[in-house]
């Protein structure tokens, strides 16, 4: 666990830097909305995940693994190098 942490630590900094370059002149503006859909996705997913609760640690895998899918199908929808229209420019 303390890996996985450290690695977010690592790599959340930079994913939202890398996300705020395309704002320049409303930065602060898009920093604040990347903190608050940070915390109404926690906190949404904490309130259903307490009313599914049975006692075990499955509801609780079981929603990592569907968030991390979530997170894989909208990163290959969004992805702009598409090998289809992409031009050969060697």
């Amino acid at each position: 666990m303390s890996v996985v942490l450290f690695g977010l630590g690592l790599i959340l900094p930079t994913a939202t830097v890398l996300a705020l370059e395309h704002f320049n002149t409303a930065s602060g503006l898009a920093s604040s909305l990347i903190g608050a859909f940070h915390m109404l996705i926690g906190g949404s997913a904490a309130g259903l995940l307490s009313l599914m609760f049975d006692g075990s640690y499955l509801m609780m895998i079981a929603a990592i693994a569907i968030a991390a899918l979530v997170a894989s199908a909208i990163t290959v929808a969004n992805d702009p190098k598409d090998p289809a229209t992409e031009r050969n420019t060697q």
